[in-house]
């Protein structure tokens, strides 16, 4: 499911949109980063989808703003970690396996506080880069894109979100199995690269 939608370039839509929302403050670029780590998480697993997805299309775009390095570096990491706690984690899915738990009561267990250690990565970085512009400078204006440009850019998330949220609220109501989920979210994530690419 990561792959296709990686691939398919929805994942560099997905950062586009996030981008354009938060270009204005001072930090942007790195919260955006978080984000879509985040949701990188959510679609993968694993940890090294987001650090790498981010390190090819994040981490040029950052160093090209004058991004302080370890900012740069920083946010893409902390944010690529998430993949070991939200769910579809894969260490979570090995634990359950070796434990004896049930895996579906393991992934409600992790998603909470996987979202919330996001918007805690987002909240340190706004908090540090308003204290110090000069770790993460705010897009020019002419690089902020329009409103237009904003909502347009929109239909670049719908599809991956909608995706999670069908993958994850099928396994948490009981209505498949982790395997039977993973099976619908591959194919899902064909349908929404084809969806994509009429698009585009």
């Amino acid at each position: 499911m990561g792959n296709v939608l990686e691939r398919s370039g929805i994942a560099e839509a997905f950062y586009e949109t996030i981008h354009l929302w938060m270009g204005r403050l001072n930090g942007g670029l790195a919260i955006a980063s978080v984000i879509v780590c985040t949701f990188m998480a959510a679609m993968v697993g694993v940890i090294a989808a987001g650090i790498v997805t981010m390190g090819i299309i994040a981490l040029p775009a950052m160093l090209n703003r004058d991004y302080d390095k370890h900012m740069a570096a920083g946010s893409i990491m902390a944010g690529g970690s998430l993949g070991s706690l939200i769910p579809p984690s894969v260490i979570m899915m090995l634990y359950s396996l070796v434990a004896r738990q049930s895996v579906g009561r393991m992934f409600m267990g992790g998603i909470f506080p996987g979202f919330v250690l996001s918007a805690l990565y987002c909240i340190y970085i706004a908090i540090r880069c308003a204290l110090r512009p000069k770790m993460g400078p705010a897009l020019p204006p002419e690089a902020r894109g329009t409103w237009k440009e904003k909502f347009v850019s929109l239909r670049g998330s719908i599809l991956p979100v909608a995706l999670i949220v069908v993958v994850l609220g099928s396994i948490f109501m009981g209505l498949t199995t982790p395997s039977e989920a993973s099976a619908i979210g591959a194919i899902g994530a064909f349908i929404c690269a084809a969806i994509y690419r009429k698009l585009n």
